[in-house]
């Protein structure tokens, strides 16, 4: 996990380079014109038309505020949907169209000093972008491996379900779809270990898993103990009491994973 410095540096080189990458920027309709003097000397001029440039670098600034403001919005909802990965790749993703603002803006009232460059805009989605990355930087990232086997089939239930339980049991982490970038894999297989029927069409299903939970900082993998866990259900349903079983097996592989995951 990173800690404030340590973010607040990174992106700040973040930030540093995509400046870099943009200060060479040329001035839109410029005209150069050289001529001969007498002493054997050639002299350019060059010059562009203030008001193409007043227009240009509104219109670049409008279309960039424009951009920058979908990706932040699309950052947000990963964010909040707990796709930390993907929000910061958006989040980074706007810098580049935040420094390109900044610098027409720059332009621009180098032209026409009382030219509204929506300043305060851009500042506020400089703050957002860096706070943004900075707690996106100091999250745990998991990555989750299941599988689960019932009468033979692998199906998706505890991986639908997990993420959502270690949330709600505040965890403290968010969940990513490439293994490389987790902090944290979870490895989880699981199955139906049997069925009974207890007569009177109620029925019972119990289901197993081992878990590892490898910590990618310190190379060193954890094996909780998880109980069997299990369902029931009315009207020989066995599909419901399945997952009866499941929902229950989820809560406690979250009750054993979240204090090992947060230490």
């Amino acid at each position: 996990m990173a800690t404030n410095a340590e973010a607040s540096e990174k992106i700040e080189a973040i930030f540093e380079s995509s400046v870099k990458t943009e200060a060479t920027a040329e001035i839109t309709g410029l005209k150069v014109e050289t001529y001969s003097a007498t002493d054997g000397m050639i002299y350019a001029f060059a010059f562009a038309n203030k008001y193409e440039l007043i227009g240009y670098y509104n219109a670049s600034i409008t279309m960039n505020m424009q951009q920058l403001e979908s990706i932040l919005s699309t950052a947000k909802q990963f964010e909040d949907n707990s796709e930390k990965p993907k929000a910061k790749k958006q989040y980074e993703e706007a810098i580049p169209l935040l420094v390109k603002v900044e610098q027409a803006q720059d332009m621009l009232i180098a032209i026409d000093p009382n030219a509204n460059i929506q300043r305060d805009k851009s500042a506020k989605y400089r703050n957002e972008i860096i706070q943004a990355l900075a707690r996106l930087e100091q999250g745990i990232y998991v990555f989750l491996k299941c599988k689960e086997i019932v009468d033979g089939q692998e199906i998706v239930y505890i991986a639908d379900k997990l993420p959502g339980m270690l949330t709600s049991n505040d965890c403290g982490c968010n969940f990513t779809e490439q293994e490389e970038q987790a902090d944290y894999v979870i490895t989880i297989n699981s199955n139906i270990a049997r069925c009974n029927d207890a007569g009177g069409g109620t029925v019972f299903c119990w289901a197993d898993a081992t878990v590892s939970i490898y910590n990618a900082k310190t190379k060193k993998t954890l094996k909780p103990q998880i109980n069997e866990a299990k369902g029931g259900w009315t009207n020989n349903n066995y599909k419901k009491a399945r997952e009866e079983a499941f929902d229950e097996l989820v809560k406690r592989i979250a009750e054993k994973v979240v204090p090992m995951i947060k230490n």
